[in-house]
């Protein structure tokens, strides 16, 4: 019966003050500590400004069950104003109230640090901050990030209904816990609903993966390299068959790591299309980040190309996430890839080189319906053999291609011209010499006929 006077008392005392708000007032300087610790411990609420006995409240809540008054006590207040009241951490989060001259303070959260009420993401991470946000909660009151320990990380007061902190990185992986005041909710009958909700910090530093060439011949020799502020484990999976079948690994190996965090590990590029996985562990935190790679030929699937200028154009697979794919040559040097929609699908664009050669398309393509929720995806790889542009540049647009006649040119001839490798110079004096030639030839062969008819 008093629980839910006292339950009715505060939903006058949040109408009063207005929705999303505290109503600030005496008894003044309350403190209660320690705000985050074990179930079970010893807290001590104390404060100053009462002339008559402190009314101490601590009401809980912990979804599904339903609010509960798990402290009501009246202390003392001494000649000059001050009191204290002693109580044990509840098994959920609360919040504490006190009363005194006919005035209630702000609500102060306390949490367990033992009992799970809940998870809270983090809303951005740098390579050195972490932020830590999340809303409605009640304007005026305090957001504030706890170890496990107790011991106060970050805090601050509520605007616009939401709470947010910045702590370092380096932190990490350490578990926090956010403690909050949330707004009301239709359904609980209560004026403000308390939180304890656990974010789990990142590793200190970012886990990385990459590899000195991402196509290259099949056995040919591929360094995978990065950083793990953690115990590392690098896999190398090849493609798998179907959605159904295991992808054949490769590489399962735990490269070392220096005193700054950085491993490396040389394995043979695979004989089909590969997913190189590094699994950084620290504490309960796993960060996993990968790559993909491909050999340059074998059996993979191929796409042919439309020259269109200086670039070749493909025709992106329809089973392709063309987000992931990325384009390098037969020997693993990036080419730039450019997409964009047409009709249906998507066309790929890639800049022509001088000569010849392959283009290798590495990516992720879709086994199925669904592909990203149920995870029914491969890695793959595309081969495109695209013609050079050549030695001689092509043709501007509206200029005729085929080659002009050279009109001759009569010129006369020069000394070095008359003969070359036995043969006489284009020009008036070698036509004259090759005629009176022809004459002189001609009389010989009259006058022996003239002899032989004497």
């Amino acid at each position: 019966m008093g629980g839910r006077i006292l339950i009715a008392m505060t939903l006058a005392l949040a109408a009063l003050a207005g929705p999303g708000s505290v109503a600030l007032a005496a008894p003044a300087g309350v403190v209660v500590a320690p705000r985050v610790a074990a179930s079970g411990t010893s807290v001590v609420a104390s404060g100053s400004g009462c002339a008559a006995p402190a009314h101490v409240t601590v009401t809980g809540f912990l979804f599904p069950a339903p609010p509960a008054l798990v402290t009501d006590v009246t202390v003392p207040a001494a000649v000059d104003g001050t009191w204290q009241a002693t109580f044990p951490m509840p098994a959920m989060p609360a919040y504490v109230l006190v009363e005194c001259d006919g005035v209630t303070s702000a609500p102060v959260v306390i949490a367990p640090s033992d009992v799970d009420a809940g998870s809270l993401g983090t809303s951005s991470v740098t390579t050195t901050q972490v932020v830590i946000s999340t809303s409605p909660l009640v304007n005026g009151s305090t957001f504030a990030v706890f170890d496990l320990d107790g011991d106060e990380i970050a805090s601050s007061t509520v605007a616009g209904g939401v709470g947010s902190v910045t702590v370092p990185r380096s932190l990490g992986p350490a578990t926090l816990l956010a403690v909050a005041l949330r707004q009301p909710n239709l359904g609980i009958p209560l004026p403000w609903i308390p939180l304890a909700l656990r974010v789990q910090l990142p590793l200190p530093s970012a886990t990385t993966v990459e590899v000195d060439r991402h196509v290259a011949t099949a056995g040919e020799s591929v360094t995978a390299s990065g950083t793990c502020a953690g115990s590392p484990q690098l896999t190398v999976a090849g493609r798998p068959a179907g959605w159904y079948d295991a992808p054949p690994v490769y590489v399962n190996v735990v490269p070392p790591l220096d005193g700054a965090g950085h491993w490396s590990a040389t394995f043979p590029m695979p004989v089909l299309p590969s997913t190189v996985t590094l699994r950084c562990t620290s504490a309960s935190v796993i960060d996993v980040v990968a790559v993909r790679i491909s050999p340059s030929a074998g059996a993979l699937p191929s796409i042919v190309p439309t020259v269109a200028g200086s670039e070749a154009e493909v025709a992106v697979p329809n089973t392709a996430f063309q987000d992931t794919l990325l384009a390098y040559t037969a020997d693993g040097v990036p080419v730039p890839l450019s997409i964009s929609p047409a009709g249906l699908g998507f066309i790929g664009r890639l800049p022509l080189a001088p000569n010849p050669g392959r283009i290798v398309l590495v990516g992720v393509e879709s086994l199925g319906e669904n592909a990203i929720a149920l995870q029914n995806s491969r890695v793959q790889a595309w081969t495109v053999d695209v013609p050079g542009t050549g030695a001689t540049p092509s043709p501007a647009p509206g200029i005729e291609s085929t080659p002009s006649p050279v009109p001759d040119i009569d010129l006369p001839a020069t000394d070095a011209e008359v003969s070359r490798s036995g043969e006489f110079a284009a020009g008036p004096a070698g036509f004259v010499v090759i005629a009176a030639l022809g004459l002189l030839a001609a009389l010989l062969v009259i006058a022996s006929h003239a002899r032989r008819a004497r």
